[in-house]
């Protein structure tokens, strides 16, 4: 057997990079100085040369939660790294990507019944991802059961009055516009010098 068909033969048999590192016929390198995993760590110093979270869990190439995204496609996301589901509607997140679903959110790709289809402040913000699900003013301003101004009339209220929803005292009359709104029978002409006095 010629020399070339030997060294044929025994890498079909053994994995000479296996046994010798990456480089077993010293061919523009030394031995045991490649990164195999990409781990940034040589493979003599690897403790296991195929593993890119090993000896670093942290790695950039690493899959740290095993759910199909490395730690750096993670990064990019905005999903946790160490949670293989992170908007938590059990679907884990390299799944969602490859289905293109979003992985941020519990609602994609299926509205998941009792975490999606509640909204306990009507901001159009289902529970499960409204910061503050007691206040329909976050995260959005400008939902309709948003009192902006905090004059007692909500954004949806305002717009039918006209008044601004940002302007407690839309007419700058002195008086409140849910007050000036919501009190029937009392009309102080303007310029009257009459006022208007709560207790």
């Amino acid at each position: 057997m010629a020399g070339a068909d030997f060294n044929n033969y025994l890498a079909n048999v053994i994995n000479l990079s296996d046994v010798y590192g990456v480089n077993y016929n010293n061919a523009g390198t030394t031995c045991g100085t490649a990164d195999n995993d990409g781990d940034g760590v040589t493979e003599a110093n690897d403790p296991d040369d195929n593993n890119p979270c090993v000896p670093n869990p942290a790695f950039a190439t690493c899959d740290q939660d095993n759910d199909g995204l490395t730690n750096q496609e993670e990064a990019s996301i905005g999903t946790n790294p160490t949670n293989p589901d992170t908007d938590g509607d059990g679907i884990n997140d390299g799944t969602e990507v490859t289905n293109g679903s979003n992985p941020l959110d519990p609602c994609s790709p299926n509205a998941t019944p009792g975490i999606c289809d509640t909204d306990a402040d009507g901001d159009g913000v289902p529970s499960v991802s409204d910061p503050d699900d007691n206040n329909p003013c976050v995260p959005n301003p400008l939902a309709g059961l948003c009192d902006q101004d905090n004059d007692g009339l909500n954004n949806n209220q305002e717009a039918t009055n006209g008044t601004n929803p940002t302007d407690p005292d839309t007419d700058d009359d002195g008086i409140n516009d849910g007050i000036g709104n919501n009190t029937v029978g009392l009309i102080i002409e303007p310029g009257s010098g009459l006022h208007l006095f709560r207790m």
